[in-house]
Formats: structure tokens, C-alpha cells, sequence
């Protein structure tokens, strides 16, 4: 080796070797020997995946086979063990010369790169963390503030509901009204009762939910009568909402479910398309396909855009500003857990202004086990 070669080799700061391609060095700079703590001969002593981090290891082998097979390095990495136990990384650039058995590699101490990159990414993670967490903060006093106004809107018409009757009851006026009359202040008691029954009813369900209290009465039930069952129910508040259903629903499709939770689903489903679809038809659909029964619920309605399809599945999450519709923003992420509880998948089919089709699919059980 020449005097200016000796000198480039002795005094590079950075790691130059020759490694034989039986996995033992042929010869290491002071650069090397300095970076490890190890003396050149204890080096060249001992095979290379000796001083390799035993998670590199698999790696580094990989790599060594390329290089036997005359195809050069770049920019690869791994750790080496240094004298008192701690470990650099190194990044490798190398160039095997096969005739010889040997490789003429280049290595660059990247430990401080690679340290300052694992606090970049913790940092990262720590404000993605962070953002999450504020995210979840502000949806969660979103939601108080709307439960409080859902709560109080049929509490406050209760209250006046009740005063009035009771005014009219001390002052004696309220038997000579009409029975229509009174008809009518029953009725809208009722409904006010109904909506604080509703929503505490989907509380209560959440909080099952959450707490993975979710169990399933399974028996033989017949999915197209449920949605019937459910239809009839809901006939005056579909006529207040002005939505006409188009029905096609397969007759006697049974499986073994439970009714109770998937009528809770079809109610939920059926209650957002009159929410976001008022005033136009709202289309229903019940069918088999292969070993699944399907449900789908169209309507006419305002769309959900492509990146909100899957956050309005989430808890308490809305695809519209808060204020513009009533309700807590649990339908259908109680209709997502209940289908997902048995078995099977609620998805949503949307463009902006085109309306939505939900469809839930279900394991269907055989006739004969129905």
C-alpha cells in the first residue's frame, strides 16, 4: 500500500475494511477500531456477525449473500456491538470482488442520525397522540352539550305540557274542551315521553356497548317482518317527515338472530333516512345472497362525503355540522355494534347530494335450522 493510500486508510474518519466473503476481516482502519473500542486483532479475529445486533442479524445474513454473489452495497444498516456493551449504527456501502473472496467496504457512524430520527418520531407520535386526544376531548363536550339540549327540548315541552294540564284542571276548563282537544295534549305528552324514552334508551345502550355488555337473545326471526313490524310503528312519523317507502322485501327470510337488536338496527337506519332524507321516498330492500341476508336502506338525502363514510360509524361522530339535526349521533354506531355483534358488516354507499345507501348484511341461518 502506498505512502498517500496508508495515510487515506489510517487517517479517514470514517470505518474502511476488507472483509473476507467467509465473514472475517481481512484488514480494519483505526477509525474502526476506535468506534467499536476493540484492537484491530480481536477484530479480525472473530467472525463478523459476532459483533451484529441480534435483531440485524437475519438482515446483515441476507445482505452477505447478495454480496458473495458479486452484487455491491449501498446505503445498508445495521448495529455493531461496541467493547462495553452498547451498540452504533453503521451504514454500509461495499463492493465484492468475488475472485478474491473479499469485499472493499466503506461504514459511516449514523448513530446520532438515527437518534435524533427516533425523536422525531416520538415527537410525532406524541402529537398525533396529542391532537387524538384533544379531538376526543372536543367530540366528547360536543356531545354534552347536544345531550343536555336533547334532554332539555322534551323536558322543557313536559314541563309546560304539565302546567298547562294542571292550570286547566284547577280553574276547571280542562273537561269542558273538546275530546279531540284533549286528545291532542295527551298525544304530544306522549311524544315528548316517547323522544326522552328514545334517548335514554340509546344511552343506556352505548354504555352496554362500551362496556362489552352486549348479549344476544338468538332465536329464529324473520328479518322481512321485522322491517314490517318496524314500518308500522314508525307510520305517523313517516307521515310527518313526508316519506313515501318503496318496500321490497323477500318474504319469509329467516336466521337465527336476535329480534329485539335487529329491529334496534332497521329503527336506527330507518330513523337517519328520514332524518337526512325528508320530504322524498325512502326505499327498502330485504334479500339473500349466498349465506348472508341483506338489508338496505336508500334514501334521497344530502350524501356523505367519501372521507366522512367511515367516521359516522364512530361514536357521537356526525357527518353534518352539530345544530343542523336533532339527536345524540349514536344511531348508527349502535347499529354498526349490534350488526358487528352478530357476525356481520354495516357499510354506507354515498355521493354528495345523491342521498345514501346503507346496507347491513347478516349470517343467515339455513331454513331448516330457522
Amino acid at each position: 500500500m502506498s505512502s498517500d493510500y496508508e495515510d487515506l486508510f489510517n487517517f479517514s474518519l470514517d470505518i474502511l475494511c476488507i472483509n473476507g466473503l467467509d465473514g472475517f476481516y481481512r484488514l480494519v482502519n483505526p477509525a474502526f477500531e476506535k468506534l467499536l473500542g476493540y484492537p484491530a486483532d480481536e477484530i479480525k479475529a472473530k467472525h463478523f456477525l459476532e459483533f451484529i445486533h441480534p435483531d440485524d442479524r437475519a438482515s446483515t445474513r441476507e445482505e452477505m449473500k447478495k454480496r458473495v454473489n458479486g452484487r455491491h452495497t449501498k446505503h445498508f444498516q445495521n448495529r455493531y456491538r461496541r467493547a462495553d456493551g452498547t451498540y452504533v449504527w453503521i451504514e454500509w456501502t461495499s463492493f465484492p470482488v468475488p475472485e478474491k473472496g473479499v469485499m472493499y467496504a466503506v461504514g459511516h457512524d449514523i448513530t446520532e442520525r438515527k437518534r435524533a430520527e427516533e425523536i422525531r418520531l416520538q415527537l410525532e407520535q406524541e402529537k398525533a397522540a396529542r391532537i387524538e386526544a384533544e379531538r376526543g376531548i372536543e367530540v366528547r363536550n360536543d356531545f354534552i352539550s347536544i345531550a343536555s339540549h336533547e334532554l332539555k327540548t322534551p323536558l322543557t315541552s313536559l314541563t309546560m305540557h304539565t302546567q298547562l294540564i294542571n292550570s286547566m284542571i284547577q280553574d276547571g276548563t280542562l273537561a269542558s274542551l273538546p275530546q279531540d282537544t284533549q286528545q291532542k295534549l295527551v298525544d304530544l305528552t306522549q311524544r315528548q315521553l316517547n323522544r326522552l324514552t328514545n334517548l335514554t334508551g340509546d344511552l343506556l345502550n352505548v354504555s352496554r356497548i362500551s362496556a362489552g355488555l352486549v348479549m344476544l337473545d338468538l332465536q329464529a326471526s324473520d328479518l322481512s317482518q321485522i322491517v314490517q313490524n318496524v314500518l308500522e310503528s314508525s307510520r305517523i312519523e313517516l307521515e310527518k317527515c313526508g316519506c313515501l317507502i318503496e318496500a321490497q322485501l323477500e318474504p319469509r327470510l329467516m336466521g337465527i338472530w336476535d329480534s329485539s337488536r335487529v329491529e334496534q338496527v332497521v329503527t336506527n337506519l330507518l330513523s337517519n333516512a328520514m332524518k337526512f332524507g325528508k320530504g322524498r321516498p325512502i326505499r327498502i330492500v330485504t334479500q339473500t345472497d349466498g349465506g348472508v341476508a341483506r338489508l338496505l336502506v336508500q334514501d334521497q338525502g344530502l350524501g356523505i362525503r367519501p372521507e366522512d363514510q367511515a367516521r359516522i360509524f364512530e361514536r357521537f361522530e356526525r357527518a353534518v355540522p352539530i345544530k343542523t339535526h336533532e339527536g345524540l349521533g349514536l344511531g348508527l354506531y349502535i347499529a354498526h355494534q349490534f350488526v358487528a355483534a352478530h357476525g356481520g358488516t354495516l357499510r354506507v354507499k354515498s355521493a354528495l347530494n345523491k342521498g345514501s345507501t346503507f346496507i347491513a348484511e347478516l349470517p343467515l341461518a339455513t331454513r331448516e335450522q330457522a
